[in-house]
């Protein structure tokens, strides 16, 4: 909320939430905050990355900022890949 300004009431008429495209079955909270951290409003995408080994607290990390929708895989050096479904804008380049 904090990026929101110049806030101005319109005319526009408001339509229910089930009739804007992709709201057909209503929306979820934890899905948009897993997929849209920081409410960037870019398409979220597939996308993965990997740890360098001794990440134990890593999981846990991408899970408190992703969600549970996370693929994890763990290689024998102690490195974890993830693949995760979230705005490109949510992960750092």
């Amino acid at each position: 909320m904090d990026k929101i300004s110049d806030i101005e009431r319109t005319e526009e008429q408001l339509k229910p939430c089930r009739e804007v495209n992709e709201c057909e079955n209503g929306i979820s909270l934890g899905a948009i905050s897993n997929r849209l951290p920081y409410l960037y409003a870019d398409k979220p995408e597939r996308m993965g990355f990997v740890t360098a080994n001794g990440a134990e607290n890593k999981i846990e990390n991408v899970l408190d900022r992703f969600g549970d929708d996370v693929q994890i895989k763990e290689f024998s050096d102690g490195n974890l890949s993830f693949s995760l479904i979230a705005s490109p804008r949510a992960l750092p380049g």
